[in-house]
C-alpha cells in the first residue's frame, strides 16, 4: 500500500515537474519574440479609379493600374502576441502615364495568431496616420494649381510571417489605406476628392535587432 503510494507520489512529481519544464521552454519562446525590429518589403500597389466632373460639361475616370510600391517600418514586439510598428509607404500608380504618388505615414497595431506546429504565423492589423497625395500630373499646367494634398488616413493589414532564422522573418503582407476627403486646385478651381484608397500587396524581410 505505501509502495503504491509512494509511485503515485513520485509520478505526480514527475507530471508536475515535466509541466513546469515545459511552461518554462514555452515562457522562453513566448519572450525570445520581444523587442525591437525593423521591416523593408516591395511589391504592387493600385490607387482607387477617380471620377471627375467638370461643371457638368466634361466628365468621366481615371482609371488606375498596378505600380510600384515599397514600405519601410520600425516597430516592437511585445512579447504577447501584441506588436506596433511606425511604417513608411511610397506607392505609385498610373493612368494614361500620369503617375499619382502617395507617401503615407503609419502608426499600427497587430495581433500575431500562432498556430500549433506551424511555423507561419497569419496576423491582422489595424493603423492610422496621414498621406500625401500627389496628383500634380492630372491637373493641367496653366494658373494657379495645387494638386498634392495631406489626407487622415486608415490602414487595414493582413498577412503572414515565416522565419528564416532567429532574427529574420520573410514576410508577406497586403495592405489597404483609405483616405479622408481632399481638396485640389487645378487652374484656380477648388474640388472636392472623396472616396480615394489604395491596394498593394508586398513581400520582405522582419529583421529583429
Amino acid at each position: 500500500m505505501k509502495e503504491r503510494s509512494l509511485r503515485t507520489l513520485i509520478l505526480l512529481l514527475t507530471t508536475l515537474e515535466l509541466t513546469s519544464f515545459s511552461n518554462i521552454l514555452k515562457a522562453e519562446t513566448y519572450i525570445s519574440n520581444k523587442g525591437f525590429y525593423g521591416t523593408l518589403s516591395t511589391g504592387l500597389g493600385k490607387h482607387s479609379d477617380l471620377d471627375y466632373d467638370v461643371f457638368g460639361l466634361i466628365t468621366g475616370t481615371f482609371d488606375y493600374d498596378f505600380g510600384f510600391n515599397y514600405e519601410a517600418g520600425l516597430g516592437y514586439d511585445f512579447g504577447n502576441k501584441f506588436r506596433s510598428e511606425v511604417t513608411y509607404t511610397r506607392n505609385n500608380s498610373a493612368t494614361d502615364g500620369l503617375t499619382t504618388k502617395t507617401n503615407s505615414f503609419l502608426f499600427t497595431t497587430y495581433r500575431d495568431f500562432e498556430l500549433d506546429n506551424k511555423k507561419w504565423t497569419p496576423f491582422v492589423g489595424l493603423g492610422i496616420g496621414t498621406t500625401n497625395i500627389d496628383q500634380t500630373e492630372l491637373c493641367s499646367s496653366e494658373g494657379n494649381d495645387r494638386c498634392d494634398n495631406n489626407a487622415f488616413t486608415y490602414g487595414i493589414s493582413t498577412g503572414f510571417n515565416y522565419p528564416l532564422s532567429t532574427k529574420t522573418k520573410l514576410l508577406a503582407k497586403i495592405t489597404y489605406l483609405g483616405f479622408n476627403d481632399y481638396k485640389h486646385i487645378d487652374d484656380g478651381v477648388t474640388f472636392n476628392v472623396s472616396g480615394t484608397e489604395t491596394l498593394s500587396g508586398r513581400i520582405g524581410l522582419q529583421y529583429k535587432f
